[in-house]
């Protein structure tokens, strides 16, 4: 039975493919969908709060580097955090934010520039000509379903005149920490002049220049292998095999967090009706509780990015999409491709029950 219900979706989701008028965008690659949005990045330094960047999802093998960022018409310069009146060498600068996975599950974090990269100037003696170029140096690191951040703070400095970084320990010869700039996936700054703070270095000059501590967020995969389980499973084994932050927190389906007591409501209620939007959610549901449960994500994260849009704007508790319909019918055939990773057959060498 179920095999004909496989067999079934095929022919709709190519009857879908093949009918003029039904049209599937281009979708993100499971590497593109399977990331983390870095927003909410603030720096503290003694009284003195830093938050200038936008919003910006990662993926893995891909890194997001904030620096000096004004506005347009607004004051240069505006992470120039070695400079900070009254800072001394006792307090560690704070960078912290929020993560969010392509799941919609958030970690915030916080960490401290210890070694107070951010802040050379309260620890060392001040001179017009101090160069305070500085290399990365990790300040802490957190996982963010199924990738690995890491969180760097070095300097930027091509605007004092002494040699790059020969002021400082881990200096940076070159200016900037690398990667910086166009070396970067993803960079949000821009290179600054002021009458009031001139660009005096001899082997760079120009009219612009940084002054300017620098972030980096790196993302790499976190290998995950455990064999996902079905709908059914989870379905009957609430709420003790599920995960803990689920049962806390609830889990985003479409664009609207559901308790873990909604989820479960969910996956009891059969798809009377040819109800497509039960056929999807069960199934999302499930898929998303796997990664959760270290299934990797890998085979899956387009489909749950798709699935997702899906279902945007729609109550899975409370609204019906007939399965006959141009919507249903992309619906269930998301819902074939969520079951069948989550019967195992699209990570093959998973480890663990099925």
């Amino acid at each position: 039975m179920r095999t004909l219900r496989q067999d079934m979706r095929q022919l709709v989701a190519l009857f879908v493919a093949l009918t003029p008028g039904i049209v599937f965008f281009g979708m993100p690659t499971e590497s593109q969908a399977q990331s983390t949005t870095i927003s909410g990045v603030t720096v503290h330094i003694h009284g003195k709060t830093f938050q200038l960047w936008s919003p910006q999802a990662i993926s893995a093998g891909q890194t997001l580097v904030l620096a000096q960022n004004p506005k347009p018409g607004s004051t240069p310069f505006n992470f120039d955090t070695s400079d900070l009146a009254g800072s001394i060498c006792a307090f560690a600068p704070i960078v912290s934010g929020t993560a969010t996975s392509f799941l919609g599950s958030s970690t915030p974090f916080a960490f401290s520039d210890s070694t107070k990269v951010l802040d050379p100037h309260g620890c060392v003696p001040i001179n017009p000509t101090f160069n305070e170029a500085q290399n990365y140096t990790q300040i802490g690191q957190f996982n963010s379903v199924g990738l690995r951040i890491t969180v760097f703070v070095g300097y930027a400095d091509d605007a004092h005149a002494d040699a790059c970084g020969s002021d400082v320990p881990n200096g940076s010869p070159s200016c900037f920490p690398s990667p910086f700039d166009g070396a970067a996936t993803f960079f949000q700054g821009s290179a600054q002049g002021s009458p009031s703070h001139p660009c005096d270095h001899p082997e760079i000059g120009g009219a612009t220049c940084y002054d300017s501590g620098v972030i980096l967020f790196k993302a790499t995969l976190i290998p995950a292998n455990a064999c996902p389980l079905t709908q059914g499973f989870w379905k009957n084994h609430f709420p003790g095999s599920w995960p803990s932050s689920v049962i806390a927190n609830g889990l985003k389906i479409g664009s609207k967090t559901y308790t873990a007591d909604q989820l479960e409501t969910n996956l009891q209620t059969p798809p009377k009706g040819g109800n497509a939007l039960l056929v999807l959610s069960h199934q999302l549901i499930a898929a998303k509780l796997n990664i959760l449960n270290g299934s990797n994500p890998t085979p899956i994260a387009a489909t749950i990015t798709q699935a997702d849009a899906a279902i945007d704007g729609l109550d899975i508790n409370n609204h019906f999409v007939h399965a006959g319909s141009s919507l249903g019918q992309q619906m269930t055939a998301l819902a074939d491709t969520l079951d069948s990773f989550n019967s195992s057959n699209l990570t093959p060498t998973c480890t663990g029950p099925q």
